[in-house]
């Protein structure tokens, strides 16, 4: 990934867009101590993550995706672990109605980074930069 994004010259764009993320603690650094550890005994799992490149937008033209859907040989994915709740998909036509009554504009860009995680799952959710 890195030599495709460097050869596109969108290499710099993408580590800005990391940085700002660290910055604004959407993600966090994390410092491990190696020495003497196998990584496979540590409880964590490191996404694999490639770009999206929108040449057609304006604003964002970049977009970091994460693949919570890959696994190994001897494992299962990350999605297959998570809980399966009810689906509001057939509640739709009536949010959609209560809707119409209260309608609110907001900004809401970057709103599913502001997702909070549980400091006892984010190591599940660490990649490589």
């Amino acid at each position: 990934m890195t030599s495709k994004l460097i050869s596109a010259g969108k290499f710099d764009y993408y580590d800005k867009i990391l940085k700002e993320w660290e910055q604004l603690e959407i993600i966090e650094h994390v410092l491990i101590n190696i020495k003497g550890t196998h990584l496979s005994y540590q409880k964590c799992r490191y996404l694999p993550h490639r770009t999206v490149i929108k040449g057609s937008s304006l604003t964002t033209t970049i977009i970091p995706v994460f693949d919570t859907y890959a696994k190994d040989e001897n494992s299962i994915s990350l999605n297959q672990c998570l809980a399966i709740g009810p689906t509001f998909i057939e509640m739709i036509n009536s949010i959609l109605i209560k809707f119409h009554r209260l309608g609110v504009i907001s900004d809401i860009r970057k709103v599913f980074l502001q997702i909070s995680i549980s400091p006892t799952d984010r190591d599940y959710l660490r990649f490589l930069w």
